[in-house]
């Protein structure tokens, strides 16, 4: 269902944010692409929900880009 609301078109782009980061919640590896691209928005808020997801991953790979 995260998912979902992530990729529809009609989620606002701060919901979909907010699907991502509880995906890194609940250790979803696949969501790491996603997190990366919130790393390099040009928002600062958009970084810190990024950074923040990537430490609640936790992954080997995610703790090394964050």
């Amino acid at each position: 269902m995260l998912y979902q609301l992530m990729k529809s078109p009609d989620s606002d782009e701060v919901i979909s944010y907010n699907a991502a980061e509880a995906l890194a919640m609940l250790g979803d590896e696949k969501i790491f692409e996603t997190l990366w691209t919130m790393l390099i928005n040009v928002y600062a808020d958009i970084k810190i929900i990024g950074i923040k997801a990537m430490g609640d991953l936790g992954t080997p790979q995610a703790e090394t880009h964050y």
